[in-house]
């Protein structure tokens, strides 16, 4: 198996795993650790640290392109997330909107 087909299958691993947990996520699970508030729009990045995309367009604006928490460097990550506009998690965000709707309403 090549590198680069290793490193998608571990990928695709974390997401998956991610997405068990998400069933079982409460509401401190979900909260923005920039802005302290409840992903709104959550944009999960590849070091798999989650920032409400108001706060992280901000950061970016602000900042080097890294990860707020890590530092990791996500250049390329968000030149491509941005062309595919896939830069919210949707699958994240339709979860937070079900089961936090109450939390999600105060913000729109």
């Amino acid at each position: 198996m090549s590198k680069m087909a290793a490193k998608s299958k571990k990928r695709l691993s974390k997401i998956d795993n991610k997405l068990l947990i998400l069933e079982k996520l409460e509401i401190s699970d979900v909260l923005c650790s920039i802005c302290q508030s409840i992903l709104v729009e959550p944009v999960t990045l590849p070091c798999y640290h989650d920032f409400c995309l108001r706060c992280f367009k901000g950061s970016i604006e602000n900042n080097s392109l890294s990860c707020p928490l890590c530092r990791l460097r996500i250049g390329s990550w968000l030149r491509t997330a941005t062309k595919r506009k896939n830069l919210v998690n949707l699958q994240v965000w339709e979860y937070i909107k079900n089961k936090f709707a109450s939390s999600v309403i105060n913000f729109f």
